[in-house]
């Protein structure tokens, strides 16, 4: 089962975010806890570079005072910034169309603008196996590292799926519900393709799941009611019917091929 993403666990988060704050401006992130300095009247004046477009937009974390209304929402979107998701603490992910004018956000309450590093997309086990220079075997072919990704949801699955192609990226799968990809990067160049405008957050692709064989059965302790011997119990499943529940919309998944009939999905 693919690890939950960043957008994943920032949108739960969305319903617990507040309006008001006690002081504390830390972002919270999976990568760890940035500190952040107040920098709008700063970052209003800044363009983005010719590299942070895509498809029309760049992206940034915007951090509030106090976060905004509903109708402040309608507004910023009007003035082409769409809000993505939120982030602890006060700040949401943004895309902005790139003839913005952020000068023209003075009445929002805007602490900070902060550039997406690369380094804030990383999921944790990620993180480690690239600061450690040691990644697990089922995410390594030759040279390259399997890196499951999820790209912003603004962005039309198909427009990045050919940018990958046409880039030369293998394809390993991919969803459109939650717009992620799982593509093989040069190790030497993970941060790189990490750092790219669409790249929402990053983690290291997933082990093919196996199925369980008889030493399953002994860690389970299923071979101890469901014998093979004479006399022995027989609680072998005749008759009953189990039900398999996800937090996610349910993907391709061994517990679903070969187990269970598709009435029962």
């Amino acid at each position: 089962m693919r690890k939950l993403s960043l957008i994943v666990a920032t949108l739960l988060m969305q319903g617990f975010a507040i309006a008001q704050n006690d002081g504390n401006y830390q972002l919270l992130l999976s990568s760890g806890v940035v500190n952040p300095q107040a920098n709008f009247e700063q970052a209003k004046s800044a363009k983005p570079g010719s590299g942070e477009l895509f498809n029309g937009n760049y992206y940034r974390y915007i951090q509030f005072y106090n976060l905004p209304t509903e109708e402040q929402k309608l507004q910023l979107a009007n003035k082409g910034i769409t809000i993505l998701l939120y982030l602890p603490t006060n700040t949401y992910m943004v895309a902005i169309k790139a003839n913005t004018n952020l000068g023209d956000l003075n009445s929002f309450g805007i602490r900070a603008i902060y550039n997406i590093k690369p380094e804030y997309k990383l999921l944790k086990e990620l993180q480690v196996a690239i600061s450690e220079k040691n990644f697990p075997g089922y995410a390594v072919k030759g040279n390259n590292i399997g890196i499951s990704f999820t790209a912003y949801q603004n962005i039309p699955h198909e427009i990045i799926k050919n940018w990958l192609e046409n880039n030369g990226y293998s394809i390993s799968s991919e969803e459109n519900l939650t717009n992620s990809f799982v593509v093989w990067v040069n190790k030497n160049k993970i941060m790189s393709f990490v750092n790219l405008p669409f790249v929402c957050s990053a983690e290291l692709a997933d082990d093919v799941p196996q199925p369980d064989n008889n030493v399953g059965r002994t860690s389970h302790r299923s071979n101890a009611i469901s014998t093979s011997y004479s006399g022995g119990r027989k609680y072998n499943g005749s008759g009953v019917k189990v039900m398999l529940q996800d937090d996610r919309i349910i993907d391709p998944h061994i517990n679903y091929t070969k187990h269970l009939p598709i009435q029962f999905i």
